[in-house]
C-alpha cells in the first residue's frame, strides 16, 4: 500500500509529495480566507454596532437653522426621520430614546418649527416643545370688514390664492355655520374678526373654520340665540342689527345706535342708512356715493327697502354684538356723525332736532374740506 508521500514500490516520491503540499497550502489558504474575511465582516459589524452605540448623537452646538415641518398625526419615530432628513439629529434612535426620557413624547405637536442643524437629540426635544420655535403668521382681521375685504386680506398675509379662498367660502358645510345661518350672502358676518395664528403655509381649510368656529365661540358666550328671541328678532337680524352699528360708530355709541334701528323697525320707517348703499353697490366707505346709488334696486339698499336688510354687511366685533342684544334705553330715531375725527355722534327723536344735528355735521365738513365721508358738492 502506498503512503501520503511514497510510491507502490515504497520509494519516496517528490511529485507525491509536492501534489500533498499544494493540496494542504490550497485547503490552508482557503481556511485563511475565510477566517480573515469573516474577521473582516465582523470587524464591520462591530464597527456599525459600536457607532451606533455610542456615536448616534450629535455634540453640539449645532450648526446653521433650518425650518422642519412635523406632518399631523405624525409617531416619535416619524418625526425623528423628520429631522434626521433635515439634518438636526444624527439619528431616529438617538431622538426617541430622549423623547422617552424627557417624559413628553406625547407632548409634540404638528406645524413648522424653526431648529438647529447638528445638534444633540435632547437639545432637538426641547425646541420642539418650546412654543417660541414655532413658526407661525399672525393675520389680523379688524371688526367691520366685508367679507370680500377680509379674503383678499387673508390672501395678502399668508400667500393663498384668492381664488381658494373665496372657493373654501362657499363651502358651507365645511364652515360648519348655525343651523340659523341663512344668510344669502354667507358667511358674510360670520368671519369673526379677531388676530389669529397659523403655520407657515396654511390651507383655506385651516383658516375659514377656525373663524367661523370662534364667531359661535363668542355667540355662545354672550347668549346670542337667547337674547334675540328675548328682543323679539332671530339671531340673524341681530347679527345685521350688529353689522350696522359696527361701521357706523365707535364702540361708545353703538348701544344708543342699536337702539335707534330698533325704534325705526317697530315703527316701520325706513333705516336709510348709508352704509347699506355702500355695501348694495359694493363700494367702500371712503367712496363718495352718487344719486344713482341711492336709487339701487339692491335688497340691501335700506333707502329704497324698508326693514332691515337680508343679512349682515360685514363681521361685527364683539362689541358690536353686546350693543345688538343690549340696545341703549332710548327714544331716539335718528342719529348723525358731527365729527369724522373723533366719532363724536348725535341723536334725536325729532326730525327737526336731527335737522340742527345734520347742519352742525356740514358745518363740519365746510372746516375740513377733503374728509372722507362728507358730502361731495
Amino acid at each position: 500500500m502506498s503512503g501520503l508521500f511514497v510510491d507502490n514500490d515504497g520509494r519516496w516520491s517528490w511529485k507525491k509529495a509536492g501534489y500533498r503540499a499544494r493540496s494542504a497550502f490550497a485547503v490552508l489558504l482557503s481556511l485563511a480566507i475565510l477566517v480573515g474575511g469573516g474577521w473582516i465582516v465582523y470587524d464591520k459589524l462591530d464597527q456599525v454596532y459600536m457607532s451606533f452605540r455610542y456615536a448616534t448623537d450629535y455634540p453640539g452646538p449645532g450648526g446653521g437653522s433650518v425650518t422642519v415641518t412635523v406632518p399631523s398625526g405624525a409617531t416619535v419615530t416619524r418625526i425623528g426621520q423628520v429631522l434626521v432628513d433635515a439634518g438636526v439629529v444624527k439619528s431616529v434612535g438617538a431622538f426617541t430614546k430622549a423623547a422617552s426620557d424627557s417624559g413628553d413624547a406625547s407632548k409634540f405637536q404638528a406645524g413648522d418649527f424653526k431648529m438647529r442643524t447638528q445638534i444633540p437629540a435632547a437639545t432637538a426635544v426641547t425646541m420642539l416643545l418650546n412654543p417660541a420655535n414655532r413658526v407661525q403668521r399672525a393675520v389680523t382681521i379688524p371688526e367691520g370688514q366685508r367679507l370680500s375685504v377680509t379674503l383678499s386680506t387673508i390672501s395678502k398675509k399668508t400667500g393663498i390664492p384668492l381664488a381658494d379662498l373665496q372657493k373654501e367660502a362657499k363651502d358651507l358645510t365645511a364652515l360648519n355655520l348655525p343651523s340659523w345661518a341663512k344668510n344669502p350672502n354667507a358667511p358674510e358676518g360670520f368671519l369673526f374678526p379677531d388676530t389669529y395664528n397659523y403655520d407657515a403655509n396654511p390651507t383655506p381649510a385651516e383658516i375659514l373654520p377656525v373663524m367661523t368656529s370662534e364667531f359661535v365661540t363668542v355667540a355662545s358666550a354672550l347668549g346670542l340665540e337667547t337674547k334675540a328671541k328675548a328682543l323679539g328678532y332671530t339671531p340673524l337680524q341681530v347679527l345685521t342689527v350688529a353689522s350696522i352699528v359696527q361701521v357706523e360708530v365707535p364702540p361708545k355709541y353703538q348701544p344708543e345706535v342699536a337702539a335707534v334701528i330698533y325704534n325705526r323697525l317697530k315703527q316701520g320707517m325706513p333705516l336709510g342708512l348709508d352704509t347699506s348703499v355702500h355695501y348694495a353697490v359694493n363700494k367702500p366707505m371712503n367712496v363718495p356715493l352718487t344719486s344713482a346709488d341711492f336709487q339701487n334696486p339692491s335688497p340691501y339698499n335700506t333707502y329704497v327697502h324698508a326693514g332691515l336688510m337680508p343679512g349682515p354687511i360685514d363681521s361685527p366685533g364683539k362689541s358690536a354684538l353686546q350693543a345688538a342684544l343690549n340696545p341703549a334705553k332710548s327714544s331716539a330715531l335718528y342719529f348723525v356723525t358731527v365729527n369724522l375725527k373723533t366719532g363724536e355722534t348725535k341723536f334725536a327723536s325729532t326730525l327737526a332736532e336731527h335737522d340742527k344735528n345734520v347742519q352742525q355735521f356740514d358745518d363740519w365738513c365746510k372746516a375740513n374740506p377733503g374728509t372722507a365721508g362728507c358730502p361731495v358738492s
